[in-house]
């Protein structure tokens, strides 16, 4: 005999719910071991992909950036590069020093807490363009609005959902 964690009475070991209150005496993963085994092989790969891929990014000055390295987009323009073909966008945009125009869409902070800008693209349901915020720039992020032409500068860190520059700085 084991005792219910529901009501506390006593039941059978092999039980499945308690006899009292019909309390599941089986945990959520055993009791529905299908949808279990389909979050795993679904999570656990993209969980796997995202480390593989995980580069630190490494500091940069974008100030000091020579303006001959710098290459100059609008967020339209990157977002159709991606649309297009996504290892070619990457081959050619990926870890460079990229400033990017548009129209801002949306300021807001991410689940860690990180500012960031999103330009509008022009596509209705899609991923975005997201600059992450430096830390230098969150007092002038306080002073954009939505719909504002804006230009910042950052470090593209490729495609996952969202298009990410890192580290931006706002021109």
């Amino acid at each position: 005999m084991k005792k219910c964690q529901h009501c506390k009475g006593d039941v059978p070991n092999e039980a499945k719910k308690c006899q009292h209150c019909a309390g599941h005496l089986q945990s959520w993963p055993r009791r529905h071991w299908i949808l279990t085994c389909l979050l795993v092989f679904i999570l656990l790969p993209a969980f796997i992909n995202t480390v593989k891929n995980y580069k630190p990014s490494t500091p940069v000055n974008l100030d000091q950036v020579k303006e001959e390295e710098v290459i100059k987009l609008s967020a339209s323009e990157l977002y159709n590069a991606y649309k297009r073909n996504e290892i070619d966008a990457d081959a050619r945009y990926k870890d460079k020093i990229l400033e990017i125009s548009g129209v801002i869409a949306n300021i807001g902070k991410d689940i860690t807490d990180e500012p960031y800008v999103t330009f509008k693209t022009g596509e209705l349901f899609s991923s975005d363009v997201q600059c992450m915020l430096a830390d230098s720039e969150v007092s002038k992020a306080s002073q954009l609005q939505k719909g504002q032409n804006i230009t910042l500068r950052g470090k593209l860190s490729g495609k996952l959902m969202n298009i990410f520059l890192r580290n931006c700085i706002i021109k």
